[in-house]
């Protein structure tokens, strides 16, 4: 059996982990575009300069892609509020549901061990009905290091974020390395001047 991770911040990597391998790999079975490239980053720590409450995602992923045949670019930003078993509740779907005003895609991802199945089972659909009414998604997990076995439990909605405040997120809440490595991968695909 899988223990619970006590600590919030010690599922950020392995959330990052998933969105490289399996989310994004799901991103591209439902896309029409196939090359889809995701930049995932733990912005937990980095404040915005608007500041208030719930505005700091845990992990943030950038995702981009282009037409193959008709030229067009697509840039969503996903965020994704991380929780524990133990630190799952509504309050959980609400504070995912504010990070959509940085993002086009809302995301609450959680560990699901811990509590007996039958509590388990409740919290759960309860999370995933509110989350479902309010349009953000819904990711669990047993182990945190098998990102193939976690479940998307349910699709967000596309919220209405404009593309310059997700630019704005980027610049001011990704570590400097991905913000590189966007950069390099729009250079190489023409997107950005040398």
């Amino acid at each position: 059996m899988v223990e619970e991770v006590k600590v919030e911040r010690d599922l950020y990597l392995a959330t990052m982990r998933f969105v490289s391998v399996s989310f994004i790999a799901r991103l591209r079975e439902l896309s029409p575009l196939p090359n889809l490239q995701a930049f995932p980053s733990n912005t937990s720590l980095a404040a915005g300069a608007e500041g208030g409450q719930w505005t700091r995602p845990d992990v943030a992923a950038l995702v981009l892609g282009r037409g193959r045949f008709v030229p067009h670019w697509r840039a969503d930003l996903h965020t994704f509020e991380v929780k524990t078993a133990s630190g799952l509740n509504e309050t959980a779907v609400h504070e995912a549901n504010a990070h959509g005003r940085f993002s086009n895609y809302a995301w609450l991802v959680f560990q699901a061990v811990g509590k007996s199945c039958v509590e388990s089972d409740l919290v759960a659909r309860k999370i995933t009905r509110l989350a479902s009414h309010l349009g953000v998604g819904v990711i669990h997990f047993e182990d945190p290091e098998s990102p193939h076995a976690w479940k998307i439990e349910l699709w967000p909605k596309r919220t209405g974020t404009d593309a310059s405040t997700a630019d704005r997120f980027v610049a001011e809440r990704f570590d400097h390395e991905m913000r590189v490595k966007i950069s390099s991968n729009l250079r190489a695909l023409g997107w950005l001047e040398e």
